[in-house]
């Protein structure tokens, strides 16, 4: 599919490793994508479904064979899917979506794009990310008023640190570099 499609490829790597709802990944323009002082790679996002939403999530860039490249190759949106009469860009990407899975004669009631954000939540959970850092990475809102109130706001290399490696073993469990 990356050679086929690689705006629907990489989206779909990013939003495994990211967990950005697609219309965030879908909107992203080139100078969304930053690097910290440290070398975190990360993404601005600042257009999103809840303010929680509006946040920067660290991804690693290089291990994603060949992003490096597709996005060099752009000069202002990263993907080609724009918004079309009223709906929203995901829209196509989640109709492209549900026809790779039915290629791939994957039938799961309920398995939607959107799966891959639930999906990546849940194994950061699963693998101890704490509840916090999970939320700010993620972008949920805290409901928890002491959490709320109190939570540390987290950094790009911060965020890193918690979630990288999970990152990478999903990079790696989804050969994502065929």
């Amino acid at each position: 599919e990356r050679r086929r499609d690689p705006d629907f490829y990489f989206l779909c790597a990013l939003a495994l490793v990211t967990g950005c709802r697609v219309g965030e990944l879908a909107s992203l323009h080139v100078d969304d994508f930053k690097q910290t002082k440290f070398g975190t790679t990360y993404i601005k996002i600042k257009d999103a479904k809840t303010l929680a939403g509006v946040r920067s999530v660290p991804f690693p860039q290089w291990s994603i064979i060949g992003f490096s490249l597709f996005l060099v190759s752009k000069s202002e949106n990263v993907f080609k899917y724009v918004e079309r009469e009223g709906k929203g860009s995901g829209n196509a990407v989640g109709k492209k979506f549900t026809r790779l899975l039915e290629t791939l004669k994957i039938k799961r009631e309920k398995l939607v794009f959107h799966s891959l954000r639930k999906f990546l939540n849940d194994y950061l959970m699963k693998n101890d990310v704490p509840y916090e850092p999970r939320c700010q990475f993620v972008g949920h809102d805290i409901d928890d008023t002491n959490v709320a109130i109190y939570s540390k706001k987290y950094t790009e290399d911060e965020l890193f640190n918690y979630i990288n490696d999970h990152q990478i073993e999903l990079i790696s469990r989804a050969k994502l570099d065929i």
